[in-house]
């Protein structure tokens, strides 16, 4: 009885969460539509500063939302939705939403990959948040290589390399939620969500320290 009690309460809250972020999606979207034509109408330089705060605070919620709708979804067991995506449609979907960010190819940009692309966006702006507020990164590169595993097949990897202060502590603790590894750290849940999805996607995720920064290395099926 208190087995069920417990689990008729979790799903509670994890209904309670898909339905709140999914109902917010749509007024947050409408803002930062709004934002954005503000940005462009506007010709008042000191006017331009503010709205650029608002609309990456805004950016910032979005994000949010966006990690509590895929939290919701992990817990509930939902499957994603896979399909044939190019890193070429990736960056030009993701590029809408981020600035100052590099992408290289190494490989042909059009060679299809087998990816849920929004939860694949999401994962992005995870990392790459990541790199800003917590590496204190400048520079952030995305590099699309082709690559080959052990057992002989194509794999595309996508290498996340920033110029920040890397990570100090042990890194195979990085995605664990609500672990913090200094006063500063974050709740882990971005990154617990990273891992999750990668692994959904049938994927690879690895950690490293470089010395000039932190890279993380994702590897996916060719479609």
């Amino acid at each position: 009885l208190l087995s069920y009690r417990d689990q008729k309460r979790s799903k509670l809250i994890t209904d309670f969460f898909s339905t709140v972020t999914h109902e917010m999606k749509t007024p947050i979207a409408s803002l930062q539509l709004q934002i954005e034509a503000l940005l462009e109408d506007s010709k008042n330089k000191d006017l331009q500063i503010r709205l650029k705060k608002l609309w990456k605070e805004n950016n910032r919620i979005e994000s949010q939302m966006a990690n509590a709708f895929y939290l919701a979804s992990l817990m509930q067991g939902e499957p994603l939705f896979v399909e044939s995506v190019t890193p070429k449609e990736i960056k030009e979907s993701f590029d809408h939403n981020e600035t100052n960010l590099k992408w290289i190819f190494h490989t042909d940009p059009n060679v299809k990959l087998s990816v849920d692309k929004k939860a694949f966006e999401s994962i992005l702006k995870n990392l790459v948040e990541n790199s800003r507020r917590h590496g204190k990164a400048s520079s952030v590169e995305i590099h699309v290589e082709k690559k080959m595993n052990t057992k002989g097949n194509q794999k595309i990897c996508f290498c996340i390399q920033d110029n920040g202060q890397g990570f100090s502590g042990n890194l195979k603790q990085l995605g664990i939620p609500f672990l913090r590894h200094k006063q500063t750290s974050g709740t882990g849940i971005g990154l617990y969500i990273v891992k999750k999805l990668v692994e959904k996607m049938k994927g690879d995720l690895l950690f490293k320290n470089t010395g000039t920064g932190f890279l993380v290395q994702m590897e996916f099926d060719t479609f």
